[in-house]
């Protein structure tokens, strides 16, 4: 038979203090208190999220704020699904201009909107293909 190992959490450098302190607590107001391997397996969750861009400290404080047990990663601008409230990104200027800027693309001076258009349209294509 093995022995037990006890899991000691080491809080990363990058870890929010205030906020992660903050959920801490909380857990322990609505009764349902962090182990130690429950710490482990919380940080690297927010290792992952970290990874992908989340900001780690406002996924925190939501998780704080709703008093929600988990850690869950908030919904980044780029994730929906229109930049225009439900509107095809081609449907207007100001539509494609926002879908340019997601791929960090402008309008050139003197460029015509179709013109842009179509480098916005070559660029989604090139994203998908990857």
């Amino acid at each position: 038979m093995g022995a037990r190992t006890e899991i000691e959490t080491q809080i990363p450098d990058w870890m929010p203090m205030e906020a992660w302190n903050a959920y801490l607590d909380m857990r322990k107001k609505i009764k349902k208190p962090m182990t130690e391997y429950a710490k482990y397996l919380a940080c690297r969750q927010l290792q992952a999220m970290k990874e992908k861009g989340q900001d780690i400290e406002a996924v925190i404080n939501k998780s704080v704020q709703h008093s929600w047990s988990g850690l869950y990663e908030i919904a980044m601008q780029h994730e929906k699904k229109t930049s225009s409230g439900g509107l095809p990104w081609w449907h207007s200027e100001q539509t494609i201009v926002a879908k340019g800027r997601e791929f960090a693309l402008y309008p050139r001076p003197g460029e015509s909107l179709e013109v842009f258009k179509g480098r916005v349209h070559q660029k989604i294509i090139e994203v998908n293909a990857k």
